[in-house]
């Protein structure tokens, strides 16, 4: 009887720290990311290949602002790149830089993002997007589902944030959980889980 409750309590334990392990990322619309750099222009093309006519117009419009050429469009993000998962396959956090700064991809207080995917074929190398999302704060986390690591989305209000934490599912990143940030009447959070929208 003892060696199943060994178990048990074991599995308890590992459950909580995966739960609790810190993030591989964080990022928010106003702080430069950690280990950020500058994206190959490949990898930006695609990205830009993927957004609509009005966004593209809007970027267009900052090049000229900001009087950038256009094979220099890339200075205008910034990558960081997640640890391997496979051989084959690199996969990018890509953001908006804050310098310089252009405001097509961001908003009040909510900036876009991208999960890229560079697949390498012999020498040739192709992109695809993983994931594109836009809020006030996001999270890569070490777990993974179907090859891909976790990720938690934070839209903010005046009153509070809502978390969208996603599990990759074999086609694309669907919301698992999601909970409610708020203050109590003494200034204390207040976690509630809630359904999630999607």
């Amino acid at each position: 009887m003892l060696k199943p409750l060994k178990y048990i309590f074991l599995f308890v334990l590992i459950v909580t720290h995966v739960a609790s392990a810190e993030p591989i990322l964080t990022a928010n619309s106003e702080t430069v990311s950690a280990g950020e750099k500058s994206p190959p222009p490949p990898l930006v093309d695609a990205l830009l290949s993927s957004v609509d006519e009005h966004d593209s117009a809007l970027f267009s419009g900052c090049l000229n602002e900001l009087n950038i050429e256009k094979s220099r469009r890339h200075i205008l993000f910034k990558v960081v790149t997640l640890p391997r998962l496979t051989q084959s396959e690199v996969v990018y956090f890509v953001r908006p830089a804050l310098k310089p700064y252009c405001l097509t991809f961001y908003g009040a207080h909510v900036f876009r993002y991208w999960l890229v995917v560079e697949n390498r074929v012999a020498s040739k190398k192709t992109y695809r997007i993983l994931y594109a999302g836009i809020g006030d704060y996001f999270e890569v986390l070490p777990s993974k589902h179907m090859g891909y690591f976790d990720i938690i989305e934070t839209n903010c209000t005046a009153v509070g944030c809502t978390s969208v934490r996603m599990h990759y599912n074999g086609r694309e990143y669907m919301p698992f959980s999601c909970s409610d940030v708020t203050s109590n009447e003494e200034g204390r959070e207040v976690v509630n889980k809630v359904p999630c929208l999607h």
